[in-house]
């Protein structure tokens, strides 16, 4: 045990220097399943074979030097329709996170422009002393409220995010970060991230991709949106 204990605590220590990983996620619907979501259901919108569909999404988390980069990294069938309604559920999005400058960018490819959406870096977890183990590590489970904007109404929305102290890496799936460890699984809404693989190895050659395009606050990007959707009704109209 002893003997344990202090590779233990070495594998830590080199994490701590490296500040470097590749994690990669899959995603499973929260409660098992989307088709058989009620909520989904009464809104009378199509998932049939969507289930299937998210177990071939594949997401990749790269570290290195305080920023990390988060992005769908695989599609392993094509079914158009089914596939982006499951990348809509799943997230489609990139999330760049640059820790030394506080900053989240969500990029986004929107009318054939890409744009760079600053969000809110938001650390106010509710820490708990629950815990389980994922693929072998002891995690501690960990609340924070997501605002969801609809129809101009603010709501709040609960996400639950299991984290790893052993791996003192503050990052984890989407823009949620912050806490005191890699964050191993993480349920957004109906969606679940559950980590698959972690690389932590020093000889790994972490590479995050150069941020492009226009760089846009959240009220501005929705302001383009509402517009550029009311431009294209009024030419439906014409």
């Amino acid at each position: 045990m002893k003997y344990k204990y202090i590779l233990f605590f070495f594998f830590s220590i080199v994490i701590n220097a490296q500040n470097s990983a590749r994690v990669n996620y899959i995603v499973v619907p929260t409660g098992g399943s989307l088709e058989k979501n009620e909520v989904i259901a009464k809104g009378k919108l199509r998932v049939d074979g969507i289930d299937e569909e998210l177990k071939k999404l594949e997401y990749e988390l790269l570290i290195k030097n305080n920023k990390s980069f988060f992005s769908l990294i695989s599609v392993l069938d094509i079914n158009e329709r089914i596939t982006r309604m499951a990348k809509i559920f799943a997230g489609r999005y990139d999330y760049y996170r640059d820790n030394n400058k506080k900053t989240i960018l969500k990029i986004i490819d929107f009318s054939g422009e890409m744009f760079n959406v600053l969000s809110d870096v938001n650390n106010n977890w509710k820490l708990t002393n629950e815990t389980k183990t994922i693929n072998g590590y002891l995690c501690y489970k960990a609340l924070i409220e997501k605002k969801i904007t609809l129809k101009k109404t603010d709501n709040m929305a609960q996400v639950i995010a299991w984290y790893c102290p052993a791996i003192p890496l503050s990052y984890g799936p989407k823009e949620f970060g912050g806490l005191p460890g890699l964050i191993l699984e993480l349920q957004d809404d109906k969606i679940i991230y559950l980590v698959s693989k972690i690389d932590l190895y020093s000889k790994i050659d972490i590479k995050i991709k150069e941020v492009k395009g226009k760089t846009i606050t959240e009220d501005d990007f929705n302001k383009i949106v509402e517009q550029t959707h009311q431009n294209n009704m009024n030419a439906i109209s014409k």
